[in-house]
């Protein structure tokens, strides 16, 4: 079992090795690591499906198999939603509306630190829940810093709170990720209701850890003030997730949380300092309709396809789908045309542009423009999800997590989180972290012959302790860096964010293991 568990985590260690220690491009690390698992996969291990796994030559379909697989995994919807969120946010700085928001940001919230809060954490998570991908951080890091506040402190207060909304980030895409991995398949929604609500228990305490870390970063001289405000935003956002999974589905509870936060968060504002200054900027309800249409475009086709009403999902999730079935690994793939996320960013990304005043040369352009920039983050993101792919239709995934279960027995469940952290750190992607160890989580949680609720919520640990990677990953901190134009302040700022994002692991992973006691 040593063996066989220390050649299954060749392709982890190798990825490792790769970008942390020879700073390999993310991209050619997830591609080399990708050809190794399948060398692995067809010399040196055995398949555990294939009738006479001893026989080498049987190990080819599976690896061709699992190949394709990834492949449309990562493009259907990993890869859609990412380049159509993305796509969104870069209408807005094409058609210059982008200034409008930053704008009206800083002008609705007058209290120094709500209005920290209000940046970073009700509009860094909405952009969170609807792009994901770094805007979380760059964007409200760079307004932070537009508006006077020391680059360093504007960088650090991004990085702790962009962690939280990225539970259901990107439209929910993280969550799906994870639930895919687990199952193995295209996830049914009753499971990814059950896989929504238990992240959200899990997420609990830092509701009310990070607003009050933020206001304090901000303000030492108000602690009380800060600590009602902190429930006060707390008990919303807990509150909003679980009836927007209740009511909506998976895609839309950081989104709907957030704009519901900032509503509280200026509603506060209002309450401690009323009076309005004789400077404050006023704009027009039609400028900010026009600032805001393509947020609010995506966000009501969002919430209209995804359960608002009931007949309507049913009938977008079961009209023109498509099924791909791969014998040699048994798996099936399922995609609904109309039910995919991907169409409704991209709708109302496009209507949105054309009220602010782009036509179709602009708007292609743009497309053609996100979707060069994203050409690296593509080829990792897929390399990675046939890798993942591989390793789990080949034992690799299995053996690694007995190995790492019989390292750990019991105290396992303590240690999950920081599974899900390492792959964030790793890739710097939530998402990312997902495709390398979901599967890995559902083995450990099998190995340690625990039920469905239980492994359920061990498995909802990654996408909990991924949050807490995400702090800290050397990618978030060159955005964040880049945004701020402090670029070479990576080890300063690494510095400054590690303390909070140990505390902050150190708490999920006390979460976790308790939950399983309870849940056991």
């Amino acid at each position: 079992m040593l063996i066989e568990t220390l050649i299954a985590s060749v392709p982890m260690l190798t990825l490792i090795l790769l970008m942390l220690v020879f700073k390999v491009k993310s991209h050619w690390s997830a591609l080399i690591t990708m050809l190794l698992a399948a060398v692995i996969a067809c010399f040196f291990l055995p398949l555990t499906s294939a009738p006479t796994p001893n026989i080498p030559s049987l190990n080819y379909p599976l690896v061709g198999s699992s190949l394709a697989e990834g492949i449309t995994k990562a493009i259907f919807p990993i890869l859609g939603v990412i380049v159509m969120a993305l796509f969104s946010y870069n209408i807005l700085l094409a058609s210059g509306e982008i200034e409008t928001i930053k704008s009206h940001l800083s002008t609705i919230c007058s209290h120094r630190s709500l209005l920290v809060l209000l940046i970073t954490w009700g509009f860094g998570g909405l952009l969170e829940g609807i792009a994901g991908f770094g805007t979380a951080v760059a964007i409200p890091a760079a307004i932070l810093v537009g508006l006077g506040f020391n680059p360093i402190f504007s960088a650090s207060v991004s990085l702790i709170a962009n962690t939280v909304f990225t539970d259901f980030g990107a439209v929910g895409i993280t969550l799906y990720t994870l639930v895919a991995e687990f199952t193995g398949s295209t996830p049914s929604t009753s499971v990814l209701t059950d896989f929504s609500r238990l992240v959200i228990y899990q997420f609990m305490p830092l509701f009310f850890i990070i607003p009050f870390v933020i206001l304090t970063f901000t303000d030492k001289q108000f602690l009380l003030r800060n600590i009602w405000i902190t429930i006060i935003i707390a008990l919303t956002g807990i509150a909003v997730q679980l009836v927007c999974v209740a009511l909506f589905g998976y895609q839309t509870p950081s989104i709907v949380a957030s704009i519901v936060s900032m509503a509280v968060i200026v509603i506060i504002s209002r309450h401690l300092e009323p009076a309005k200054t004789k400077n404050e900027k006023h704009f027009s309800t039609r400028s900010l309709l026009k600032a805001w249409s393509v947020y609010i475009l995506i966000i009501s086709l969002i919430l209209l396809s995804g359960g608002m009403i009931p007949d309507v999902e049913k009938f977008l999730h079961t009209c023109l789908v498509t099924e791909l079935h791969f014998p040699s690994t048994g798996a099936t793939f399922r995609l609904a045309w109309l039910g995919n996320s991907t169409l409704w960013i991209f709708i109302g990304s496009v209507a949105g542009a054309f009220i602010q005043g782009l036509d179709w040369k602009r708007i292609l352009t743009v497309l053609s423009n996100t979707l060069y920039s994203l050409r690296y983050s593509a080829l990792t993101i897929i390399s990675l999800i046939c890798m993942a792919n591989i390793m789990g239709h080949s034992g690799m995934t299995a053996s690694l997590a007995k190995g790492i279960v019989a390292l750990t027995g019991p105290a396992y469940p303590s240690f999950a989180p920081v599974v899900g952290a390492i792959g964030t750190f790793i890739t710097g992607s939530n998402t990312s972290s997902q495709i390398l160890f979901g599967k890995l989580q559902a083995n450990a949680a099998a190995a340690l012959n625990l039920h469905n609720d239980t492994a359920i919520w061990l498995a909802a640990s990654n996408i909990t302790g991924g949050s807490a990677g995400k702090m800290i990953s050397p990618q978030s901190i060159a955005i964040a860096t880049a945004a701020c134009k402090i670029t070479g302040e990576d080890d300063r700022l690494m510095r400054k964010t590690l303390p909070y994002s140990l505390g902050y692991l150190l708490i999920i992973c006390a979460t976790i293991f308790a939950g399983c006691l309870l849940v056991h």
